[in-house]
C-alpha cells in the first residue's frame, strides 16, 4: 500500500472520529440552566442511592458533582443578572424559582456529601 494514501485513510478516520465527538458532547452536555439543574438533580439522586448502598465515596463524588451543577446555574444565573438587558416579569419570575431550584440543591447537596465523608471515615453524624 502506497504510504500517502495510508496516510490519507489514517487522517480521515482521526477527522471522522473528532466530528463524531464534537456531535456527541454538543448534544450530550448541559447548556441551558434548565438541563445544568437536571442533571445536577439526577447527580444528587444517584449519590442518595449510593450513600443508601453504603457506597460513601461514590456518594461524594455524585455530591460533588451536583454541587458542581448547582454552581454553574447559579453563574449563568448572575451572568444574565449583570448583562443589563431588559427582562420581563416573566422572565425574572423563572430566573428566580431556578435559583432558588439551584440553592436548595448544593444545600442538600453540601450536607449530604458530609455525610458521606464522615461515614466514610467511621464517624457517622
Amino acid at each position: 500500500m502506497n504510504p500517502r494514501r495510508r496516510w490519507l485513510r489514517i487522517s480521515l478516520w482521526v477527522m471522522a472520529g473528532l466530528a463524531i465527538g464534537a456531535a456527541g458532547a454538543y448534544f450530550l452536555i448541559p447548556s441551558s440552566p434548565e438541563q445544568m439543574l437536571e442533571a445536577g438533580e439526577a447527580d444528587y439522586d444517584r449519590g442518595v442511592r449510593a450513600l443508601a448502598d453504603d457506597d460513601n465515596a461514590e456518594a461524594a463524588r455524585r455530591f460533588d458533582e451536583a454541587v458542581l451543577q448547582a454552581d454553574k446555574v447559579l453563574d449563568d444565573l448572575n451572568k444574565k443578572d449583570k448583562s443589563g438587558r431588559e427582562q420581563s416579569d416573566e422572565e425574572l419570575r423563572k430566573r428566580s424559582r431556578l435559583g432558588g431550584r439551584a440553592l436548595w440543591l448544593k444545600a442538600r447537596a453540601l450536607r449530604d456529601r458530609a455525610f458521606a465523608h464522615a461515614a466514610g471515615e467511621g464517624k457517622p453524624l
